[in-house]
């Protein structure tokens, strides 16, 4: 008897907690302009889980995040990629994937994450091969930084 009324309790507990993950996400797609199913870059956006220690709400937890609660856009020397706005990597030219490249490999470490923060709230996708290396550095800061 005991066993089910744990049983019950659990699943109560995530059914709670499945209610409010799909609350939350309804309210974040109305505040950035609609569902993912109107938005046709929202497949394209980097969607990374923000670590439950930090809040978002710090500088540096922030300047860490991908994701932000502020839509302010900061821009890393590379104002001449606001060209490729809506455009998909695929249809990008030699000249305007040597520029994307061009900022990545000369950006320190500390700031991809803003970087790729920065792309998102300006529309700019990057080709794949770029967003897998610029995720894998992001990554390895976040494990650098859980060690300490």
């Amino acid at each position: 008897m005991d066993t089910l009324i744990v049983l019950i309790a659990f699943l109560a507990l995530m059914l709670t907690t499945m209610v409010l993950m799909e609350i939350r996400e309804r309210k974040r797609q109305k505040a950035s302009g609609g569902p993912a199913d109107d938005n046709p870059q929202a497949e394209k956006m980097v969607r990374v889980p923000v670590d439950d220690e930090c809040c978002g709400r710090h500088s540096v937890c922030e300047r860490e995040s991908l994701l932000t609660s502020k839509p302010d856009i900061v821009y890393y020397d590379d104002e001449e990629l606001d060209r490729l706005r809506n455009v998909a990597p695929e249809d990008y030219t030699e000249e305007d994937l040597a520029a994307v490249q061009e900022v990545f490999y000369t950006m320190q470490d500390k700031d991809v994450a803003g970087w790729l923060r920065s792309l998102q709230l300006r529309e700019i996708t990057i080709p794949q091969e770029l967003l897998d290396e610029a995720l894998m550095i992001v990554s390895e800061r976040r494990f650098a930084q859980a060690k300490e």
